[in-house]
């Protein structure tokens, strides 16, 4: 995912708006959306029913900065493991994404048979993005349309995953969370490694066009009709 969603960095065509209204139609390529050293908080969840709930890692929704795995805590009575949790942005030449990744510390699954959550079986599991710190984006950026999102799990540390279409729990215009929904424990039967990627299309805030063009990040293309 990460190798398909490239930092543009430069574009050939850089060009003024007045220079091309008359040759065709700008193209704008996407951009950063999120400024660097953002943080959002990262957790995981579990249920036995509505009333009856837990938190993975002992530290709860704790703000995470993007980039780098920090240790979110303990996994408690589930392992002797911590979850690692990291998130970050990639921008590509539409679209960008944020992904959000959860692992075992040791490469254990993260819940061994028969897990319970106040006594009761686990039922559910709840990945939460921005519960109590919400991915920010710069004041460049007016609103973010969303693509797609997808959770994901993986039972040999992201190698290869089962995937699950969660674009219809996502807000659209997204605005930089991903709470409230979850899919049964079985989904996630054997994991070692959840991963949420949310695909969108940032906006650009009235003014910022010629902002773009000037820093080099307005490309043009003729549409021919």
């Amino acid at each position: 995912m990460r190798g398909s969603h490239l930092l543009v960095s430069n574009l050939a065509c850089v060009v003024a708006l007045a220079g091309v209204a008359a040759a065709g139609e700008l193209d704008f390529p996407s951009f950063p959306a999120v400024p660097p050293g953002e943080e959002a908080s990262l957790a995981l969840k579990v249920y036995a029913n509505p009333g009856v709930s837990g938190f993975v890692n002992q530290s709860g929704d704790g703000s995470v900065e993007r980039g780098g795995f920090e240790n979110t805590g303990s996994g408690g009575a589930y392992g002797n493991y911590n979850v690692m949790a990291s998130w970050d942005e990639f921008v590509g030449t539409g679209s960008n994404i944020v992904q959000v990744i959860w692992k075992t510390s040791t490469g254990q699954r993260f819940f061994p048979p028969g897990a319970t959550v106040g006594g009761l079986p686990i039922q559910f599991l709840e990945w939460r993005l921005g519960a109590s710190d919400p991915v920010g984006f710069g004041p460049w950026v007016s609103g973010n349309s969303l693509v797609a999102a997808t959770i994901s799990s993986s039972v040999n540390g992201g190698a290869s995953f089962q995937n699950f279409d969660i674009t219809a729990s996502i807000s659209n215009p997204w605005n930089g969370t991903a709470v409230g929904t979850t899919l049964p424990i079985s989904f996630f039967n054997l994991a070692n490694y959840i991963q949420l990627t949310i695909e969108y299309t940032p906006v650009p805030a009235p003014g910022v066009v010629t902002v773009l063009a000037g820093a080099g990040f307005l490309a043009c293309r003729r549409r021919r009709r």
